[in-house]
């Protein structure tokens, strides 16, 4: 409903609802609490897998204001994907990359390791007045203050760790998101990884299984019994696929891939025209408030315009 949008509070989790569940629930994507901080998302062509990352980026941003929550966007295949969100100014929307190349990728990781040395810092100064901040949670409650949980969703990530395209990157890229992932959770910061397939990670990528098995929250849409089984593990894997289904849309959510129960759920829709015009809505609501900054956008296949790059102007 509008008269609920942007009233989403995430200081305790990030709650965004994604669909209606077997038992005719709302269906929520939960970060932010137990185990649950980065889910990995399956789903074969004709899955309806992009759709769902729509799903998942359009009901975020409907239900939190940018203040509460900002989103980072990856698309690491064709670039097309997420062109609708270059084209209006979403404050939510801090980095959108469009047919991202590795090296990018690799910038963008840099990018979030520094924002999490920056939240690290604003904890340290609590932490020397004696006060006990452990995560994101106990910030916000000390000191009443703003700071919003990041969601960063990454299509087709494995190509950021891809050793075929770039050896060094791909090592570096897998050896600091190994390093920093049981971090990132602390400072609100969560991860949506989407590919098509598991199996093609066995061998040439550079991403741990260490860091794969970190990601708790599994969700699973389309795929084959084999698939489900190294989404879900050995113990929920026949049970997932049972309850897939082969609708396009249809899938499973698992907030513990380890010790949770697979849940059977249809995604929510939202097409074309309604997500043009509540992006228009979300649009003109912000632009009548504060000015806020731009959303940086990188094509791969484009070249910017110098005269957008606002540290031209500040040279003497």
């Amino acid at each position: 409903p509008r008269e609920q949008w942007f009233e989403g509070n995430t200081a305790e989790r990030l709650a965004i609802p994604i669909g209606k569940n077997e038992d005719g629930d709302i269906q929520e994507l939960v970060f932010g609490q137990g185990t649950s901080h980065y889910a990995l998302v399956i789903g074969s062509t004709g899955s309806g897998k992009s759709t769902f990352l729509h799903t998942i980026i359009m009901s975020a941003i409907a239900s939190f204001s940018p203040d509460e929550l900002n989103l980072y966007l990856m698309d690491f295949k064709s670039g097309t994907e997420f062109k609708v969100y270059a084209e209006k100014n979403i404050p939510h929307i801090k980095l959108l990359a469009l047919d991202a190349m590795q090296e990018f990728g690799k910038s963008i990781l840099d990018n979030l390791m520094d924002e999490m040395k920056r939240r690290s810092e604003l904890f340290n100064e609590l932490i020397k007045q004696g006060l006990n901040v452990k995560d994101i949670e106990d910030y916000r409650r000390l000191t009443g203050k703003k700071l919003p949980r990041i969601l960063v969703v990454a299509d087709e990530f494995q190509i950021l760790f891809s050793e075929e395209s770039n050896r060094k990157i791909a090592n570096y890229c897998g050896g600091k998101f190994a390093d920093a992932i049981s971090l990132f959770r602390v400072y609100g910061m969560h991860f949506v990884m989407a590919t098509q397939t598991l199996s093609r990670l066995s061998s040439g990528f550079a991403i741990r299984k260490s860091t794969m098995n970190e990601m708790y929250v599994r969700i699973g849409l389309k795929c084959t019994e084999s698939e489900c089984t190294a989404l879900f593990g050995d113990k929920n894997g026949r049970t997932a696929f049972s309850k897939m289904g082969t609708e396009k849309g249809a899938g499973v959510y698992c907030e513990d891939y380890v010790l949770g129960k697979p849940v059977g759920f249809k995604v929510a829709y939202c097409d074309e025209t309604t997500q043009d015009s509540m992006l228009q809505e979300i649009e003109a609501h912000y632009s009548l408030l504060e000015p806020r900054e731009k959303t940086k956008v990188f094509s791969g296949n484009s070249v910017p315009d110098i005269r957008e790059c606002k540290e031209l102007y500040e040279v003497d």
